[in-house]
């Protein structure tokens, strides 16, 4: 993998509130594209407070005592829920604020990080028991994907560039970051950080890895190949938290648990995962934006196989598009808009990922 610099944007601001300052120690944060709103979850009092584009605040749900780590998929925001009679993950309709989820381990000791894959799967990790346990969002049956190796897992993330999930491993020493094989739970080291007290994890759309640390203040970067050592993005936090990457406007997000407020950092990432041979090029997608189709252009260096998906903001697997060997030359293909069950996209930012000899690229369209 080619090794990628990020160039960052040296301003930090943030919104200006004309409403009460609902945030009480806030732990999360998250995007919601399609109502262009951010969600952040209160560790102290358990609501889940909205946040719109004007910096303008309302409490979205108080039905919880303490809240910990979110994730939005397919309109429903689940929430790390600690104590109490909903303890556990709760799902929460995004356009309702009803309840629609709830899932109760044993075992699931303080539900800290959550995240999906590209299927039907969470990925929810237990701070104090060490765990990393897997649940179909369909049927709401789990299993212990990590039971033992780990030690106070913190920050949770997937990685659609390589299909794995990563967790910041804050009890162990070097502060490493871990990969997880998500069908065997083999644990493996992607890079020791050396850093204490390491809490969030996010990754931008070219690969990017982020993380913060409430020891030192600061959030940290690494590029796609980890070779080169963490680049400090921005400092002077109170205790961030589960920091989250806005792909949509290119902003990274820390919610300052011990300031009672949320930083909007905005960074021009690099990197975009760029493959030394090119051996798939795209050639041109149009019109972009587009309502209705969208035409896929790209030329082939080789005989391979090729596989090209449709991933939403949100890292959700909408359609796959092409999934056959491909003979070298050049090749188009068009797509409507619609998911896997023939129905229309709501508009917005979309990816195109292509994969191809265990190598990936992916590029931004929008949908009208």
């Amino acid at each position: 993998m080619k090794t990628a610099s990020i160039t960052i944007t040296l301003l930090i601001f943030s919104l200006v509130c004309f409403s009460e300052n609902f945030l009480n120690s806030p732990e999360s944060v998250v995007y919601d594209s399609i109502n262009n709103q951010y969600f952040v979850s209160n560790w102290e009092d358990g609501k889940i407070i909205s946040i719109d584009e004007a910096g303008n605040q309302m409490i979205f749900n108080d039905v919880l005592q303490h809240a910990a780590g979110m994730h939005i998929n397919n309109n429903i925001l689940y929430v790390c829920s600690y104590t109490g009679d909903l303890s556990g993950v709760v799902g929460f309709n995004l356009s309702t604020a009803e309840i629609v989820f709830h899932k109760q381990i044993n075992g699931m000791v303080l539900p800290n990080g959550i995240t999906s894959d590209a299927s039907e799967f969470l990925y929810v990790s237990g701070y104090l028991s060490g765990k990393i346990f897997k649940i179909n969002f369909l049927d709401t049956s789990h299993t212990v994907l990590v039971e033992t190796g780990l030690n106070y897992p913190n920050g949770t993330e997937f990685d659609f560039f390589n299909n794995r999930l990563l967790v910041m491993n804050e009890g162990s020493q070097k502060a490493p970051i871990f990969a997880i094989d998500i069908n065997s739970g083999e644990i493996s080291t992607v890079v020791e950080t050396n850093i204490s007290s390491n809490d969030g994890l996010t990754i931008d759309e070219n690969g990017n890895i982020y993380f913060s640390s409430w020891a030192t203040g600061k959030v940290y970067s690494y590029d796609e190949s980890y070779t080169n050592p963490p680049v400090v993005v921005s400092s002077g936090h109170a205790n961030p938290a589960d920091i989250f990457f806005n792909n949509v406007s290119d902003i990274l997000v820390v919610p300052n648990f011990g300031g009672n407020s949320v930083s909007y950092i905005p960074i021009v990432p690099s990197g975009n995962n760029k493959i030394e041979n090119e051996e798939i090029n795209i050639t041109r997608t149009f019109p972009n934006p587009f309502r209705n189709i969208v035409n896929i252009e790209f030329k082939l260096e080789s005989n391979i196989l090729v596989n090209i998906n449709i991933f939403d903001i949100n890292g959700n697997n909408v359609a796959e598009l092409l999934n056959k060997h491909l003979n070298r030359g050049e090749h188009s293909l068009v797509w409507n808009g619609t998911n896997k069950n023939g129905n229309d996209c709501d508009a917005g930012i979309y990816f195109v990922r292509t994969f191809y000899n265990g190598k990936n690229k992916s590029f931004k369209i929008m949908k009208q």
